[in-house]
């Protein structure tokens, strides 16, 4: 009995669907940006306490309108966002990094 299950799960293994271009196919991800395009001017905010103030400040450098704070051991997406700016912490709450991805 259990080589006939075995038998059969290696059968049904093998059947798929063949990579064909559907015309419903989604679109491919989005090109992560490049970091040329971000502004180094908010590299001048690592090491400072993250507060509203400077949370602006680096919006207003980079240019970017939507804004992702990232603390240690946060889970974090890994999409694409050209108008997102990324400000990482450390446990106390200072700046470790301010990257556009």
């Amino acid at each position: 009995m259990r080589i006939a299950a075995l038998l059969l799960a290696t059968a049904v293994a093998g059947c798929g669907y063949p990579d064909v271009d559907w015309p419903n196919r989604p679109a491919a991800s989005p090109t992560p940006v490049a970091a040329a395009s971000c502004p180094s001017t908010g590299a001048a905010l690592v090491g400072q306490p993250l507060s509203d103030a400077l949370t602006a400040r680096a919006q207003a450098l980079t240019g970017r309108t939507t804004l992702r704070v990232i603390g240690p051991g946060d889970m974090v997406t890994k999409d694409c966002r050209e108008d997102r700016l990324n400000i990482s912490v450390d446990a106390e709450r200072r700046v470790t990094a301010i990257g556009c991805y």
